[in-house]
């Protein structure tokens, strides 16, 4: 994925005009970062994505070691994927515009093509999309997932999602990272989603924002 931001001084609402911006951009996204991670501590990963046929695509290869490359495919009807954010002076984020075709080729045929390799990280990328290795409509699809997937790093939002997808009764929490008035107020809607989530997989990885990130595990 390939990331642009442009960091813009607002006085008032987005309306047409053009505005001062102090821009960067930079290659992604955060699954490409984390098996970059992983390669340099371990050595044997292999990255499971897509990217078209253009200069974005390329620059993302060049970027991680050659084995690390060898499970990307690189599609010819579609652009890598990008995603820009807009952030005011503060550093909030105020738009973000994406365009993720190129991930609609990560299918569960395609993934299940890897089944041989012993463990998996899934990184859930969107709160729409995260249940899916798990709410598969082939059970057999979905219990692998359940096998494979070792490490996952969803927000909370995303690990409610995959929380729902394995069958959690409890209540799913709806706020907002910035409406919680606390850490703890926090943490209380995160621990449970969190400790039934790791019942199935083994090392899950929450980002809280600001707040760091809250890790559950099981060693045995």
């Amino acid at each position: 994925m390939h990331h642009s931001c442009a960091a813009v001084s607002l006085g008032r609402a987005l309306d047409g005009a053009t505005y001062h911006a102090k821009q960067d951009t930079s290659a992604g996204g955060v699954a490409r970062n984390i098996a970059e991670g992983i390669y340099k501590i371990y050595g044997n990963v292999n990255l499971i994505s897509a990217v078209g046929n253009d200069q974005n695509g390329t620059y993302i290869r060049k970027l991680l070691p050659e084995h690390c490359a060898s499970s990307i495919i690189t599609l010819g009807n579609c652009p890598t994927a990008s995603f820009s954010v807009l952030l005011d002076r503060k550093g909030d984020c105020r738009l973000v515009v994406g365009d993720m075709e190129a991930h609609q080729a990560i299918t569960t045929d395609w993934v299940s093509t890897f089944q041989g390799h012993p463990v998996m990280f899934f990184e859930p990328t969107d709160m729409r999309i995260a249940a899916r290795p798990f709410a598969a409509r082939n059970a057999k699809l979905a219990a692998l997932a359940k096998r494979a997937v070792k490490f996952i790093s969803p927000n909370i939002h995303e690990l409610a999602e995959i929380a729902q997808a394995l069958h959690y009764a409890g209540p799913v929490p709806r706020k907002l990272m910035d409406e919680y008035a606390t850490l703890d107020e926090l943490l209380t809607d995160v621990k449970p989603l969190g400790l039934f989530v790791n019942e199935t997989i083994d090392h899950v990885l929450v980002t809280l924002g600001h707040h760091g990130v809250a890790v559950f595990r099981r060693t045995a």
